[in-house]
């Protein structure tokens, strides 16, 4: 591991510049915690608050980065073997419109899926691009949307030689995966762009028993969520720009253009630590997180009523993020509403997501195998009583 890995550019300047306590006559209004109501204050402590800074010489700009925003960002984008990478204090969300913004100009055509992520409406009205659907499959054994096929993908290529770019979901929300390498090699072969949005994926490329991640796959745009698996505060996103093809000063421009001008600094500190934590410990986190979720697999596999899927149970040429839980729960007579209110009610246990069928329940490098005893034993008696 390079040295320059362990360093955290943003997040020392930061703490420099806290540990300062400068009288503050610029936002936000809180001055250095000074402001903030004692409810909070009591329970989040004030060090944090002396994060929390406006723009400065010192501490950089994310519009303009010169210093340790711009140094983060480099190293973040060396970490993932990409040309560029992008700090994003909005989600993934603001991600996902800047690469079609980017990518894209008005009346331009792109291939997507229906099962993406509901900012690409907001993308698609603020690009002005025109879509072309593609229906995804639906695993009506597993009841779970599937990923859009590489066939399916060179079908609409070929049927709409006038598209521009192909906008992939990878993974799912169920942490379904298609083959990544068979699609850009598609994709590329007829000169088009592929986008992807990763949002659920920004740990793939620190194990090797996780899917191929996009950006190795040589896709031209990938959004990532550190914040959705890995140490990142919550809205801490990155896009990372992978190739010659995309215009560099057009995304820097649309990114700036799509971001606030008060950037929330504890989140982008987050993102330089969470980038140091993974270059320094990623493999050791993502092996805790799989052991965990393969436990709690075929614990929960062993219920009567409630099954969680396997790559065993996908179609071939699929894969799987082993680290996303979905947990059919249909033989219990209860809708994943109903099983996720009792979970919620009764034992303390929030997950992801529900809909009629299913449960989604997310691990993160944070999750203990005392949280997935946890979540096991309630869905053991949930089991037994439903």
């Amino acid at each position: 591991m390079e040295l320059k890995q362990r360093t955290t550019p943003l997040f020392t300047t930061l703490l420099a510049h806290a540990r300062k306590n400068m009288t503050s006559f610029h936002t936000p209004g809180h001055k250095n915690g000074s402001g903030i109501e004692k409810d909070l204050l009591d329970f989040v402590g004030r060090n944090f608050f002396y994060l929390d800074v406006t723009v400065s010489k010192e501490v950089d700009s994310l519009h303009y980065p010169r210093g340790p925003i711009k140094a983060a960002q480099e190293l973040m984008a060396d970490l993932y073997g990409v040309k560029k990478s992008f700090f994003l204090v909005n989600g993934s969300t603001v991600g996902n419109e800047a690469m079609l913004l980017s990518a894209c100009s008005p009346r331009d055509s792109i291939i997507l899926s229906r099962n993406a992520h509901k900012s690409l409406m907001s993308a698609i009205v603020l690009s002005g691009v025109w879509p072309i659907w593609i229906q995804p499959q639906v695993d009506r054994d597993l009841d779970i949307f599937l990923s859009s096929t590489p066939e399916q993908i060179e079908e609409t290529l070929i049927q709409y030689p006038e598209a521009k770019a192909v906008f992939l979901t990878y993974p799912t929300y169920n942490g379904i995966c298609s083959d990544i390498k068979k699609i850009a090699k598609i994709v590329h072969s007829y000169g088009k762009l592929l986008l992807v949005d990763e949002a659920w994926g920004s740990h793939f490329k620190f194990h090797p028993e996780l899917p191929f991640s996009a950006v190795d796959a040589g896709a031209d745009m990938v959004v990532q969520s550190i914040h959705k698996t890995l140490g990142a505060i919550s809205q801490g996103s990155v896009l990372h720009v992978n190739s010659k093809a995309i215009d560099m000063e057009k995304t820097k421009k649309v990114v700036s253009m799509l971001q606030t001008t008060s950037p929330c600094y504890p989140i982008l500190a987050s993102l330089d630590l969470s980038r140091k934590q993974m270059a320094t410990k990623g493999k050791r986190l993502c092996d805790a997180m799989i052991r965990n979720a393969e436990y709690a697999r075929k614990m929960i596999n062993r219920l009567r009523k409630i099954y969680c899927f396997t790559r065993k149970d996908l179609k071939k040429n699929l894969d799987l993020d082993v680290t996303k839980l979905t947990l059919n729960v249909k033989k219990t007579g209860c809708t994943g509403h109903e099983i996720d209110d009792i979970l919620n009610n009764e034992y303390n246990i929030q997950v992801d997501c529900s809909d009629m069928l299913n449960l989604i329940a997310i691990l993160g490098i944070g999750t203990s195998r005392e949280d997935i005893k946890k979540l096991v034993d309630s869905l053991h008696n949930i089991d037994i009583k439903y």
